[in-house]
């Protein structure tokens, strides 16, 4: 069984809820990348602070971990035992944004993944990128992950793909 998971996607393909799960099903301490590499108020910490705190995650024992920092996250894929990419279209993650974020203002369910000081909001800018991600991101990952042994990378298009997996452990 896997000791240390990076879980990969566009935001709102569902890292964070992933991340969580497996955490509590195989009893791993889970870390959402997004709060080692931001201030509260979502303001980017310096480029080394970052690849500092990825750096020592990474030679921890056992850690599930979730993110999208392409040019920092390299000691952490290169750790990992397992790497999920989350590989959904542009349209379900813009779809579970939004409804993350209803869910959030309205009261019904606080985003687990925000650390104290850090609120959900969505900026035109955000959604640009998301609607941009698979263009300008997509293939880079695609590039990057074949460098990796087929038995360390997994990669899913449809959720229901990563139930039938995530059931199967």
């Amino acid at each position: 069984m896997p000791k240390r998971i990076l879980i990969l996607g566009m935001s709102g393909a569902g890292k964070s809820t992933l991340a969580r799960a497996l955490g509590n099903k195989l009893n791993l301490p889970v870390t959402h990348l997004d709060n080692l590499a931001h201030h509260p108020g979502w303001t980017m910490k310096a480029d080394r602070t970052i690849q500092l705190s990825f750096s020592k995650l990474a030679k921890q024992r056992a850690w599930v971990a979730d993110g999208n920092f392409f040019r920092l996250s390299a000691p952490l894929r290169m750790r990992a035992d397992l790497i999920i990419f989350l590989d959904f279209g542009t349209l379900y993650c813009l779809g579970q944004i939004l409804r993350r974020y209803a869910l959030h203002k309205l009261g019904l369910k606080r985003r687990a993944d925000l650390a104290t000081g850090f609120d959900d909001a969505i900026q035109w800018p955000f959604l640009q990128w998301v609607w941009r991600w698979r263009r300008d991101n997509r293939q880079k990952w695609w590039d990057e992950l074949a460098h990796y042994p087929a038995n360390r990378v997994l990669i899913f298009t449809k959720r229901r793909q990563v139930n039938r997996w995530f059931t199967s452990l």
